[in-house]
């Protein structure tokens, strides 16, 4: 089953804020949805969806995640991860601080370079950072 949101050519000429942007738009924001985008010299090379959550919350799985992104068809050299809340506010949680440590110990330990996690709301896009 192919889970990618927008093909490769919708993604070639889209910078990262413009594909989340528009996974956003397709999927609405009734729930909170984790997406993966595997990028190539920091442009966006796809999408695929990685989990479907409530209302308030939303579980990656590390295995998934990964295991996404070492399936995925076309070369990168690099990811972002990101998410929109329920609750429509783009500030970031403490469980968001904590999945970014999380992604970032993982990438440390398979030598990835992981280009960040963002969350999305109503009032924007902002770039989740570590504590």
């Amino acid at each position: 089953m192919c889970r990618r949101v927008l093909c490769y050519m919708e993604c070639g000429s889209l910078t990262i804020e413009g594909v989340i942007r528009k996974a956003v738009v397709e999927e609405g924001m009734n729930r909170e949805v984790a997406y993966l985008i595997p990028t190539l010299h920091d442009r966006p090379v796809g999408i695929r969806k990685l989990s479907t959550g409530k209302r308030s919350s939303v579980i990656v799985e590390m295995y998934v995640l990964f295991n996404e992104l070492f399936r995925f068809e076309r070369e990168w050299d690099s990811f972002v991860m990101f998410h929109h809340h329920g609750d429509m506010m783009k500030q970031p949680s403490e469980s968001d601080r904590a999945l970014t440590a999380r992604i970032r110990e993982c990438c440390i330990a398979l030598n990835i370079r992981f280009g960040g996690h963002y969350t999305i709301g109503i009032d924007g896009i902002t770039k989740v950072k570590e504590d």
